[in-house]
């Protein structure tokens, strides 16, 4: 019964299932295989069930490898949008001509006094007031162009080996039904030769 479901179950099938699913019927398959009493009783002692075993894992792994790129990618499309933003916006320290400032030459620290008041002079709030320098626009786009590259990159490996992917189905699918149209030729073959040891029998009966 084990045998005939897993031998029914084609790849498309496979691929409408969810990777947890997968992960159930390999674990299902493997525990079957596992049991020598019920593989021995099946006609094809399991060969059916050995085949169905490596299509689940096969799909696992593809299904596997897919999330793998498309997890890089996003994670290329964040660190490179991250740095590019980061070198546009980051504030750079670079040396500026000092420019006169009231109360320069004042110690911030020293109590003026006045006829009637007595105030204490503000600290210097340029410590704030640090100098900016954005990237020049020639290397933003610079950074923008290997971006684009580096993600076009990644997409071509993710299309060659879907493209992989498909044609490896494509060969085990022929291969799985060259077996059956085998199997079916040999089933009639032999079937031919019982029909052509009956009628000798007859006839062999007949002239005795």
């Amino acid at each position: 019964m084990a045998s005939k479901q897993s031998s029914s179950r084609k790849p498309e099938e496979l691929k409408k299932m969810s990777l947890i699913q997968l992960k159930e019927i390999l674990s299902r398959e493997e525990s079957l295989l596992k049991n020598i009493s019920i593989i021995s009783k099946l006609p094809d002692r399991g060969e059916s069930i050995k085949k169905f075993h490596e299509q689940v894992k096969y799909e696992i792994k593809s299904r596997e490898e897919m999330a793998d790129i498309e997890l890089s990618i996003s994670t290329l499309q964040i660190s490179e949008s991250d740095k590019h933003v980061q070198k546009l916006c980051e504030l750079e320290k670079t040396p500026e001509k000092e420019r006169y400032k009231p109360f320069s030459t004042l110690n911030t620290t020293k109590e003026i006094h006045t006829d009637r008041k007595v105030f204490k002079t503000m600290e210097d709030w340029s410590k704030c007031n640090k100098p900016t320098k954005l990237i020049p626009l020639a290397e933003s786009m610079e950074i923008l162009k290997q971006q684009d590259e580096k993600i076009k990159e990644e997409q071509i490996k993710f299309k060659h080996r879907l493209l992989a992917r498909q044609l490896e189905e494509e060969n085990a699918q022929e291969e799985e039904d060259e077996d059956s149209e085998s199997e079916v030729d040999k089933a009639e073959s032999e079937s031919e030769d019982e029909e052509t040891v009956a009628d000798l029998h007859i006839l062999n009966t007949e002239l005795n």
